[in-house]
Parts: C-alpha cells; structure tokens; sequence
C-alpha cells in the first residue's frame, strides 16, 4: 500500500496537469467506497486511509469549479459481489 502523502501528491499532480493542459475543465470528485474486504490489509487502517483521501480529494477538487459526489452506498447492504471489493449489479446500477 503507497503512503498517504504519496497519493494525495499524486492526485496533486494529475489535478494540476489536468487543469493545465484544460484550464475550463470541471472536475468530479467521487468517493472512494467502503469495501467488506481490503485483501491483506488491515481492514480498520485501510478505513481510515479511505476517509483520509476522500477528505483530501474533496478538499482538492473544491478549491476550484467542480463537483463532488458522495455514493450512498455502504459495505453493510447487498451491493457487493461475494468477493467483498467489487459492486454487484445492483451496486453498479446504483452507482
């Protein structure tokens, strides 16, 4: 897993690159969901990595014109496939 600081530099970087390349584009912000599986990692600190980018995402993208959309969707409700990490196709259409 790459460090917080690394990826919020990162999505730094493509922001800025995108904006200057498009200076009249409107950027879209969409929360990274929970999952009921993370893989190998830690499940409580791979939540709050999640938390942390969406905070940092949206702080990013609303300092210039765009748009942020939060996704109602939880790890508790029957949106995902047995995997735990991808949305079924209920979870897609409510996407």
């Amino acid at each position: 897993m790459q460090s917080i600081l690394r990826i919020k530099n990162l999505i730094k970087n493509k922001n800025n690159k995108i904006k200057s390349v498009y200076p009249s584009v409107q950027l879209v912000w969409v929360d990274i969901l929970q999952r009921q599986q993370w893989g190998t990692y830690n499940h409580k600190a791979a939540e709050k990595c999640r938390i942390r980018l969406n905070r940092l995402g949206r702080t990013m993208v609303l300092s210039q014109p765009s748009l942020v959309l939060r996704m109602d969707i939880t790890s508790k409700e029957g949106y995902y496939r047995s995997d735990g990490v991808h949305l079924n196709v209920l979870g897609l259409e409510f996407y």
